[in-house]
């Protein structure tokens, strides 16, 4: 494995509240990893830490082999683009500057977006299913389609790295399975690197390359999909009782919940 990403012993705490216990975790280059795992696991506290957001108290984070304090913020915004959890566009701009707004770790100060910055706008639009709300207000729209918005702009920024936290989280299902299908194609064909928190663990097996599961703020389980996703996996991460069977369309292992009696 060549990693993307390192992060060793990472340790962090909001008051007296650890979430990350000396965290270790690996990032191959050029493939879609999920990280899953239950609420308040570490999962968003860690991908916060690789865009500068939040600072581990101790340990380290590297990226392509350099420690992330060496990136200034400029060439981190080239290198990384983050789709968080939910996002509330305030300002009364149109889809398709919020799209630009992606370019901008590019552009020189004071310099203006250029024709092949337009065009790799267009591009990341159409890829993202926006192309049609391209001149409406984009605080105006709904939040789904808003976040697919967001996701366009990550892809304007032409980054090495993709990190999305709960990307799907409020996409109806055909928007879902859409939205989780270019992220695959991202990394299959373009080489970006994806990192992407996931709650449903059917939508991992069917995509991603690997799997992170996280629990109490460290990795318990990590490897290809089908491999670790399994009845022991679920019980020790969620404490919840599963089967697993097989799904007729991809072949993959199905998560099924046993219901409660």
């Amino acid at each position: 494995m060549n990693p993307v990403i390192q992060a060793t012993k990472l340790v962090f705490a909001y008051q007296e509240q650890v979430v990350l216990d000396g965290l270790n975790m690996e990032v191959p280059k050029g493939a879609f990893t999920a990280i899953v795992g239950p609420n308040g696991c570490g999962k968003s506290t860690f991908v916060k830490q690789l865009i500068k957001s939040l600072k581990p108290q101790s340990g380290e984070i590297r990226i392509l082999g350099k420690p992330l304090a060496s990136y200034s913020h400029k060439a981190l915004g080239k290198l990384i683009a983050y789709v968080p959890q939910a996002t509330q566009i305030g300002f009364d701009f149109t889809v398709e500057e919020v799209v630009l707004m992606g370019r901008y770790p590019h552009l020189k100060r004071f310099q203006s977006e250029q024709a092949k910055d337009r065009e790799i706008a267009v591009e990341a639009m159409k890829a993202t299913g926006v192309w049609d709300l391209k001149d409406k207000p984009a605080n105006a729209l709904s939040g789904g389609e808003q976040q697919r918005v967001i996701v366009a702009r990550a892809l304007a920024q032409e980054p090495q790295i993709l990190i999305l936290d709960e990307p799907i989280s409020h996409l109806d299902l055909p928007h879902q399975v859409e939205l989780m299908a270019l992220i695959r194609k991202m990394a299959q064909e373009k080489g970006i690197t994806v990192l992407a928190i996931i709650h449903d663990l059917n939508l991992a097996l069917d995509y991603s390359d690997y799997v992170i599961m996280m629990q109490k703020g460290q990795v318990l389980y990590y490897g290809l999909p089908a491999e670790i996703i399994s009845e022991h996996s679920i019980r020790d991460i969620y404490g919840l009782e599963v089967c697993m069977i097989q799904n007729p369309v991809t072949g993959n292992p199905h998560v099924i919940p046993k219901m409660a009696v």
